[in-house]
């Protein structure tokens, strides 16, 4: 419970730091990326603190790296 209290200040110095000031200046786009990655990261941060079971990437990076480099990963 204390490392979600602390991560969740450490993310709330953050938005207060960067991404309040890049909303003022109205960079809409950039604001929106900062946001849209803020949000995942933080959703992730908290489902591993909960232990929940999250799939593994292996397999879409070893698609992603088949597809761009034509070449077969071995197994």
């Amino acid at each position: 419970m204390m490392l979600i209290l602390f991560f969740t200040a450490i993310y709330l110095f953050y938005v207060f730091h960067d991404i309040i000031p890049i909303y003022k200046a109205e960079k809409h786009r950039v604001f929106w990326g900062y946001v849209s990655m803020f949000a995942f990261s933080y959703i992730v941060f908290l489902l591993i603190l909960l232990d929940v079971k999250l799939p593994s990437p292996a397999e879409p990076l070893r698609k992603a790296v088949t597809f761009i480099f034509g070449v077969k990963t071995t197994n």
